[in-house]
């Protein structure tokens, strides 16, 4: 297990003890997100210090950042590994998510956004990029061109994360508006929304015994 600090660190546990295996120090700034590649040698990070960075599951060091002239310059929030792991998609609050080539450390693509880009993730076949947007859409792309494919719309927020399925046949999105979507990855077509209850909680609580105290 991995989790993200606002203390600059990542921190790798032992799942099955509970135990610290190794504290991963070196970000300058809170670490938003954190994720494991899916053979799980390695971790990458997003840090509001403008780099994502690669450690080694085994060992705890840091062997790759992401950053540069061709990074991003403000907070990196979400950064993700490609099904085969020899890329990563990090999102940004510059407006984009970039794909890079994780071992050499170059951007191979750049996926523009009119405002912050809060997640974006890998397809399962590794050709397509979702991506979540304070603009209000989730985008799905090509992820070796950049090339716009659809917008997943309508939400009437933000839209706070964007998701593929396991098997890959759908994308979820959820968004401030208070609804999440689900699409139909063929057709990318909205096929059910989900409503927040939160005014019926609300209301059912009001009317509770204690909800009157």
């Amino acid at each position: 297990m991995v989790t993200a600090l606002a203390d600059g660190t990542a921190r790798l546990w032992d799942a099955a003890e509970g135990g610290q295996l190794f504290d991963l120090s070196g970000h300058g700034a809170e670490v938003n997100s954190a994720h494991f590649s899916a053979d799980g040698q390695w971790v990458v990070t997003a840090s509001s210090d403008h780099t994502a960075r690669i450690w080694d599951t085994a060992t705890g060091k840091q062997i790759r950042t992401l950053a540069g002239q061709e990074g991003h310059q403000i907070w990196v929030l979400d950064a993700q590994f490609s099904p085969d792991g020899q890329r990563v998609v990090t999102a940004s609050a510059d407006g984009t998510a970039r794909v890079w080539d994780a071992a050499a450390g170059t951007v191979l693509a750049v996926l523009s956004h009119d405002r912050e880009v809060y997640a974006a993730e890998f397809s399962r076949d590794g050709k397509h990029v979702v991506t979540a947007s304070a603009d209000g859409r989730g985008r799905v792309l090509d992820a070796d061109s950049g090339e716009f494919l659809t917008i997943l719309q309508p939400h009437f927020g933000e839209v706070k994360d964007a998701r593929f399925s396991p098997d890959g046949q759908r994308v979820v999105t959820a968004s401030d508006d208070g609804r999440a979507r689900l699409w139909r990855v063929r057709s990318f077509d909205s096929f059910a929304e989900l409503l927040a209850a939160a005014k019926q909680l609300e209301a059912e609580v009001s009317a509770s015994p204690w909800g009157s105290r």
